[in-house]
């Protein structure tokens, strides 16, 4: 394998590695801080999806 491909192989795996350690520390720290539910709101929220009226039935679907 040429120097060149080696090379960006490594950087691709060192990145993606990187990448991984901030998402999990992410989680571990909403975890640690009982912020899970209030990220999972946000979440929900930012792609749209809204909570259930209370009674009504149990579904996040969107309506269209």
């Amino acid at each position: 394998m040429d120097r060149k491909r080696r090379y960006g192989w490594v950087y691709g795996w060192v990145s993606a590695r990187a990448e991984n350690i901030v998402v999990e520390r992410t989680g571990y720290f909403l975890e640690d801080a009982d912020q899970m539910d209030a990220y999972t709101r946000w979440e929900d929220k930012q792609r749209g999806i809204v909570p259930p009226p209370k009674g009504g039935p149990d579904t996040v679907a969107k309506e269209q």
